[in-house]
């Protein structure tokens, strides 16, 4: 990792503190569901992710980056969300019985934003990095340190309030 990439993942992390994120997630996609479902681009791994958060009832706030895997053509997601306490069994069980493998959690430190922001400063595209910040009375949308990339803010397709 380069100076500039370990300056953004700093960025990213102090910039997600602002925010109540108070669960980390890694999840994977089983390859019967990929089929089914067409799981294999960046793309739809996040609109299935958004699909999930929408079906399991999360109206909060999301950091979710796909990442190709080394060994698969199905991209996994690294992330960071508000679960507004909804046990995070339930949230790891509705994923493991609807798509696939899972981890829900809570970051153990700020240290766990700055580990998530890795992914959006890795060598993905545009495409590979959603979020759900801007909410009223939060860090206005231009402060988000995006270093070129033209990333998707879910929030403006219909904040949540």
């Amino acid at each position: 990792m380069g100076v500039q990439d370990g300056q953004g993942r700093t960025e990213w992390g102090s910039f997600l503190t602002r925010f109540p994120l108070d669960t980390f997630f890694t999840c994977t996609f089983t390859d019967e569901y990929a089929v089914e479902h067409h799981v294999y681009s960046a793309t739809s791994a996040l609109n299935n992710f958004e699909r999930f958060l929408k079906d399991a009832g999360i109206p909060g706030q999301y950091f979710v980056a796909a990442e190709s895997h080394y060994c698969r053509d199905v991209p996994h997601l690294h992330g960071l969300l508000e679960s507004r306490g909804l046990p995070l069994t339930n949230l790891w069980m509705a994923w493991f019985k609807t798509r696939g493998r899972s981890r829900f959690e809570p970051p153990r430190s700020d240290a766990a934003l700055i580990y998530c922001t890795k992914y959006a400063v890795k060598d993905i595209n545009a495409d590979s990095l959603r979020f759900r910040l801007a909410v009223r009375g939060s860090v206005p949308e231009k402060e988000a340190p995006v270093g070129g990339w033209q990333y998707r803010n879910a929030g403006k397709r219909g904040t949540w309030r």
